[in-house]
C-alpha cells in the first residue's frame, strides 16, 4: 500500500515496511499528538490512512525542497493495453461463449 511513496522517498526496504510495529507504550499517544500537530485529517485509530497521508506529505516536502532536481524528470510511460483493467462483463461474455461451445 505504501510502496510507491516509500520508494519515492528512497526508503531502504519499501516492501518490508510495517506501520503496525509499535514497540513503545507511549507510541499511540505520541503518534496521535504528531498527527494533530500536522493537522492530519485522520486520527491515530486510522493508522494506515494516517501513515499514507504522512508519506504523501513527505513526498510533497521532498519535491518542494528539491524542485530543480525533479523538474527535468521524464514522465512515466503511458500504460499499455495489458496494464488496463479488464472489464468484468467482457470476461463473462467470453466465458459464456466458451461454455456454449462445449
Amino acid at each position: 500500500m505504501f510502496k510507491r511513496k516509500l520508494t519515492a522517498l528512497d526508503y531502504h526496504n519499501p516492501g518490508g515496511f510495517d506501520c503496525t510495529d509499535e514497540t513503545h507504550s507511549d507510541w499511540p499517544k505520541a503518534f496521535h499528538q504528531y498527527l494533530q500537530d500536522l493537522n492530519c485529517p485522520f486520527g491515530g485509530e486510522q493508522q494506515p490512512e494516517a501513515v499514507d497521508w504522512l508519506l504523501g506529505l513527505a513526498v510533497r516536502y521532498e519535491y518542494g525542497d528539491n524542485v530543480d532536481k525533479y523538474k527535468n524528470c521524464k514522465p512515466l510511460a503511458a500504460p499499455t493495453n495489458s496494464d488496463k483493467a479488464v472489464d468484468p462483463s467482457s470476461t463473462l461474455t467470453v466465458i459464456r461463449q466458451i461454455s456454449k461451445q462445449e
